[in-house]
């Protein structure tokens, strides 16, 4: 079974996220929202409550995250507070399967389902795809949050990969990486990472657009130690305001952390 992150490395993450225990039920955890975990128009950045519910669900349970989907009911934002619980949990010998609701005061906000563990391998590893061709971090331009930007995204020192002329204009590459941790592959930070969203949006439809998701998933393929994480963002549709995106997210050896999808709402952002 995969071995679940580090205690010291989860700990500084659970610190990035600003997650809190309950003292008295594992199952219950919170996350007040401060302006370091909001997005560009001042609302919660969605993929660090899924990176809050991945810290709480792997401590409650013991196992390693495989999948989690999350669909976003209301909008919340400081000061708000959420408080999540599991729901359900149905704990296998190898696999475990919970639904964990957040809420705000008496309103659900938030839903989960995912599944964690593993079963032993009888055949092995098998991965499909490559690690697209990019250039290293330090040779990518960096590229600066925009003006209005809530307050994650400065938190992430952000390198745009240089297209080529055979490139998807639809897909864009992103390295991250977060001064705030030593190591950049956790799950939890990984869905963070996978929710720059926006950025991918507006490179693709070349001008700068906002987007509010109504789902996130992501799917956990390793947990390897990396410096940075290159993500693959592409937009796959935009039909009525509704746009659908798909991301890999690699260490920058080139293994495979995560690959993600999304649905969200697309608005221009004001000039």
């Amino acid at each position: 079974m995969p071995a679940l992150t580090p205690p010291d490395s989860r700990a500084a993450v659970e610190r990035f996220l600003n997650v809190r225990w309950s003292t008295d039920d594992p199952r219950r955890w919170s996350q007040p929202l401060v302006p370091e975990l909001t997005g560009g128009r001042g609302g919660l950045f969605g993929g660090c409550a899924l990176g809050a519910v991945i810290a709480g669900l792997e401590r409650a349970t013991g196992r390693p995250l495989a999948w989690i989907t999350g669909q976003f009911l209301a909008a919340c934002r400081p000061p708000d507070e959420l408080r999540f619980e599991i729901d359900r949990l149905i704990e296998g010998r190898n696999i475990a399967q919970a639904t964990v609701v957040a809420r705000v005061g008496d309103a659900d906000v938030l839903t989960f389902q995912a599944a964690l563990g593993a079963r032993p391998a009888t055949d092995g590893r098998l991965r499909t795809g490559t690690m697209p061709l990019a250039p290293s971090p330090d040779r990518c331009p960096p590229v600066e949050p925009p003006s209005g930007t809530g307050g994650l995204r400065p938190r992430f020192d952000g390198r745009s990969v240089p297209t080529g002329p055979g490139d998807d204009p639809a897909t864009s590459r992103w390295w991250f990486r977060t001064d705030e941790l030593a190591d950049q592959g956790d799950p939890a930070l990984v869905a963070v990472v996978l929710d720059f969203v926006p950025m991918a949006l507006s490179a693709a439809l070349g001008r700068p657009v906002f987007g509010s998701s109504l789902d996130n998933t992501v799917r956990v393929v390793d947990r390897a130690a990396t410096p940075w994480v290159l993500a693959e963002l592409t937009l796959d549709s935009l039909t009525d305001g509704i746009a659908h995106v798909t991301g890999r997210a690699w260490t920058d050896a080139g293994v495979l952390l995560a690959v993600g999808s999304q649905t969200c709402v697309v608005a221009d952002r004001p000039g």
